[in-house]
């Protein structure tokens, strides 16, 4: 999108006219990095997802670690080199986690996995500290959002 497109208040317009990515994804305590993020950026999250349209071999390198560690790493195929070893390519055990290789993040089986990280439906969560935020969307379809701060 040209950056005078932005923010996307309505969301981007297909060419059918259909509205697409709103503003409201509820996912709880996400933190999103660019394809160059380190192991130690990265902390010790329970679930990776790896999306986009690059990666680095070094981000690569750090998502392994992760899944080693005990993360669950899903992530798109398409973003794994021609010549990684066959075992990045299949889904299984990876040490102490799970990695998962797709090729639709909107797959069931992939919905499966994620959703105990999911939250309450309609809620979309993000904890600093003791202050917790509450994102809520205001229309049925998100594009519009209520935010609602508590302490926990």
């Amino acid at each position: 999108m040209p950056l005078d497109r932005f923010p996307l208040e309505q969301g981007f317009a297909t060419d059918e006219g259909k509205r697409v990515h709103p503003l409201f994804y509820p996912v709880h305590n996400v933190l999103v990095f660019d394809e160059k993020v380190s192991a130690e950026m990265i902390g010790k999250p329970k679930l990776i997802m790896v999306g986009g349209s690059s990666l680095s071999s070094e981000t690569l390198l750090a998502v392994i670690r992760k899944a080693e560690e005990g993360a669950i790493v899903v992530i798109a195929e398409w973003l794994l080199p021609t010549e990684c070893p066959g075992k990045l390519r299949s889904n299984g055990k990876m040490g102490l986690g799970r990695w998962m290789v797709i090729h639709d993040f909107l797959d069931n089986t992939v919905k499966e996995v994620i959703e105990p990280f999911l939250g309450k439906e309609r809620c979309w969560t993000q904890r600093f500290g003791t202050s917790e935020v509450r994102i809520h969307p205001k229309d049925n379809e998100g594009f519009t959002l209520d935010f609602e701060i508590v302490t926990v």
